[in-house]
């Protein structure tokens, strides 16, 4: 099923939402949790986003994200990427931490910026389990709040000015909003629900964004059709990675992931349309489960589809290569 693109445009704030996959654990000691941070650094430099509060998790973490530059999906590409690609290497695992894509919930912040703040700093105390993770928010070290209170150096890609501006508060009474004021009944209420609204705002808010979309004629992605052979497609791939056909069309008895032969098994199911027992055949597999899982594997990665078509199929000869979406680092194929 396409999915739908996100709505970007200068300076918009959105709530950033990502877990574990089946809900299991993305970060696991102080390594993980300092790597996700370097990345939404260099992410800050790279793109010019702006947080303004964040937590992390467990198994999931939450971003208040405003983008200056109109580039929330290049941001969060860069983000994920990077630190699957890096978990992967830590834990000598295979596929993508996260729980599918990341979901982004366009927020107005002239109303719930405040209140976005509270509930994502309440976080650890607000868990589901019947044990909070701290019982004074201050000893989180995960969160932005310490910095909010001083506790710690606020880092350069963090704004704790905007929040505390349009709550005019001293950061005693700030303490006291986030602490002893639970959160609000129609936030908590919104976020329990399997699925949320991609906007939050009220209704003049969602009439300027909708009415922003469809001046931009937004539409849901679709694929672009190539009329391609399947010679093509391996000749893209091994060009672009640099290595022989032979290393696409057989699999290596090396245990080091082959995301290029992944890559080209996927684009035979979705741009050729073949499927999955020919797909077995032309790349001498003796299992279509082996086709499903490195279909699955691509899947996995966050909002590849677009960059396929502008990057290995050459739709966009202005975007070099793949790591946009992986980051700066090479994929070893």
């Amino acid at each position: 099923m396409p999915r739908l693109p996100r709505i970007q445009f200068p300076n918009a704030f959105y709530h950033i939402i990502n877990r574990g996959k089946d809900r299991q654990d993305i970060f696991h000691n102080e390594r993980y949790f300092q790597l996700f941070l370097d990345l939404i650094a260099k992410s800050h430099d790279k793109y010019g986003i702006i947080i303004h509060a964040y937590c992390l998790m467990t198994n999931h973490y939450h971003l208040l994200i405003e983008t200056p530059n109109s580039n929330i999906s290049d941001a969060m590409k860069y983000i994920n990427g990077i630190y699957a690609q890096k978990y992967n290497f830590y834990k000598k695992e295979d596929g993508s931490p996260f729980n599918g894509r990341y979901k982004a919930i366009l927020i107005d912040d002239d109303n719930y910026l405040a209140t976005l703040n509270k509930y994502i700093h309440r976080n650890p105390i607000e868990i589901k389990s019947c044990n909070k993770l701290v019982q004074n928010l201050s000893d989180y070290k995960w969160s932005s709040y310490r910095a909010y209170l001083n506790i710690v150096k606020k880092p350069k890609w963090l704004d704790v000015n905007k929040t505390l501006n349009y709550l005019n508060l001293s950061k005693a009474n700030y303490v006291n909003f986030i602490e002893n004021i639970e959160n609000d009944k129609n936030t908590t209420q919104f976020y329990q629900k399997d699925r949320q609204f991609a906007i939050m705002g009220d209704e003049d808010f969602q009439n300027k964004i909708l009415k922003f979309t469809n001046s931009k004629k937004t539409k849901p992605y679709s694929r672009i059709n190539l009329n391609l052979t399947f010679a093509q497609v391996i000749n893209a791939v091994s060009l672009f990675y640099k290595i022989s056909d032979k290393s696409i069309l057989y699999k290596s008895d090396c245990k080091k992931e082959n995301l290029a032969r992944k890559l080209a098994i996927y684009l035979c199911q979705k741009d050729l349309g073949y499927n999955l027992k020919k797909i077995a055949t032309l790349f001498n597999l003796r299992k279509i489960s082996s086709v499903s899982y490195a279909i699955k594997s691509i899947n996995q990665i966050s909002n590849i589809d677009d960059v396929i078509n502008k990057v290995i199929l050459g739709s966009d000869p202005n975007i070099p290569n793949i790591l946009g979406i992986l980051g700066s680092d090479p994929i070893a194929p």
